[in-house]
C-alpha cells in the first residue's frame, strides 16, 4: 500500500539519521520487538520497524493472545516512542500501528479464543490458517 511504501523509505532514512531507537524509550516503556522490557519481540511480527511488519497477523502473532499486547503508541508529540517526535516516521508508525490494531483486534481475538478454547490451527504450506 502507499502508507507502508512511504513507511518503508522514511523508516530507512530515519535509522541512518537519528540515534538509535532504545535511546528515544524511557526504561520503562514496553515498546516494539527487541525494544520491550524483556528485551525480546511478543512474537514474529512484533517489529520495530514497520516497513519490516507484515500487514496481515502472521499465525505466530494470532495464536499469541495471552500475556503482552501489541505496541500501541500514544497519538501524542510527548508520548513515549523509539522514534524522534518532530520525525514522519513517527507520525507513520504510530497510525501504522493504531489502524492496523484497529482493524485486526477482532480476528486475532477470534482466532486466539477459538484456539484457547481446544481448537486446533493447522497451518497450509503457504502458512495460511486452515481449520
Amino acid at each position: 500500500s502507499l502508507l507502508v511504501a512511504a513507511a518503508q523509505g522514511v523508516a530507512i532514512r530515519a535509522e541512518t539519521s537519528h540515534d538509535p531507537p532504545a535511546s528515544l524509550l524511557p526504561p520503562s516503556e514496553d515498546g516494539p520487538g527487541s525494544l520491550s522490557l524483556t528485551g525480546s519481540a511478543r512474537h514474529d511480527n512484533d517489529l520495530e520497524h514497520i516497513s519490516l511488519m507484515r500487514t496481515t497477523p502472521t499465525p505466530n502473532e494470532a495464536l499469541s493472545g495471552g500475556g503482552r499486547g501489541p505496541f500501541l503508541p500514544r497519538n501524542a508529540p510527548d508520548a513515549p516512542h523509539h522514534l524522534p517526535s518532530d520525525s514522519l516516521a513517527r507520525l507513520l508508525d504510530v497510525h501504522f500501528r493504531l489502524f492496523r490494531e484497529d482493524a485486526l483486534r477482532g480476528v486475532r481475538f477470534a482466532v486466539s479464543s477459538w484456539a484457547s478454547s481446544g481448537g486446533s490451527a493447522r497451518l497450509a504450506p503457504d502458512g495460511r490458517f486452515g481449520w
